[in-house]
């Protein structure tokens, strides 16, 4: 038997026109359709109950394609992109948009918000096409939602009462040049040849050696976050595993660009690569950061291809693991 053969994997057919899915830490997965001129777009919510992969709540869904997107401490999940900051909450088996945020503090277009990252102490930290940053915040005494008091219309809260704003704007001495999120340590946000200290109110950049952090990838997912290490897309088809105790890079890896990875156990993950074998999952074994792809099996989906890449959905909640197959 391969070693893929013995995890507990199952199909799961998806809505078609599925072009984005994150599944949540506490049982639900989010799905996004892909963005066609003229037609409606909708964000799908799923609710994971004994191995089974529920569709709940499909409502519209505005805006164009999600640069980014991360499920916040609080639980909850924001989705940035093309002038829009949308934070969702779940709320008895439903999902609200809480807060769109569309402008800046100074009523400024925000552009396309490519990153994002949340640093230990909540602030978010954002940054746009033109190498801008934002960080947004919690509002100070904000009241918590009570569905049975707020205006809804399909699914959508009044944004009278935001949950988040903007609080700072660190613009670009230059257009166009923005230099890429390699991680944070703490309050310590590292970019691709600066590092700034969220952590008070007087925000500087210290230049730091350059991170070689690739600035032509940065859509939705070239770096992924394990609870010991960090695997960041350098340049090309270069992955560095940084340690996230002292922020070092480990080792260089060369690996055609990954589309989704899990952690299934043992030192071992489960990848799809981003436009090749799309009809394969690979088991890639890094036992002591040895890099070994040891096993791979084929699934003979047919994936809708949208305007970046093509999608293979792998994820896993609890001991489950998910491949979907987004033709039904």
């Amino acid at each position: 038997m391969s070693e893929i053969s013995k995890l507990n994997i199952k199909s799961i057919k998806l809505p078609s026109d599925i072009g984005y899915l994150m599944t949540l830490s506490y049982g639900y997965s989010i799905g996004i359709s892909f963005y066609e001129t003229g037609k409606y777009r909708y964000i799908y919510l799923f609710k994971i109950e004994k191995d089974n992969f529920i569709q709940i709540q499909k409502l519209e869904y505005y805006g164009y394609n999600p640069l980014s997107y991360i499920e916040l401490k609080n639980k909850t999940l924001l989705t940035v992109g093309r002038n829009s900051l949308y934070f969702y909450k779940i709320i008895n088996d439903k999902l609200w948009r809480t807060t769109c945020l569309n402008w800046d503090k100074n009523n400024d277009s925000l552009a396309e918000v490519l990153q994002v990252i949340e640093i230990e102490n909540g602030k978010i930290i954002l940054e746009n096409i033109l190498g801008d940053i934002y960080v947004v915040e919690k509002i100070k005494n904000y009241k918590e939602i009570n569905i049975s008091d707020l205006s809804i219309l399909d699914g959508y809260i009044s944004n009278d009462n935001p949950e988040y704003e903007f609080t700072y704007k660190i613009p670009c001495e230059q257009r166009w040049k923005m230099t890429p999120i390699a991680y944070a340590q703490k309050n310590t946000v590292f970019f691709n040849d600066f590092k700034i200290d969220f952590s008070n109110e007087k925000y500087e950049k210290v230049k730091i050696n350059e991170n070689q952090v690739n600035k032509n990838r940065f859509i939705i997912r070239y770096r992924f976050e394990f609870n010991n290490f960090i695997l960041l897309l350098l340049e090309k088809s270069v992955y560095a595993i940084i340690d996230k105790k002292y922020y070092e890079i480990i080792t260089k890896i060369e690996l055609d660009i990954i589309n989704e990875i899990i952690y299934v156990g043992n030192n071992k993950y489960l990848f799809t690569y981003e436009n090749k074998d799309k009809n394969k999952i690979f088991l890639l074994d890094l036992t002591d950061f040895d890099f070994k792809i040891i096993d791979s099996k084929a699934f003979n989906y047919n994936f809708k291809r949208d305007y970046y890449q093509d999608k293979v959905f792998i994820t896993k909640y609890q001991d489950q693991i998910f491949v979907f197959d987004n033709t039904l």
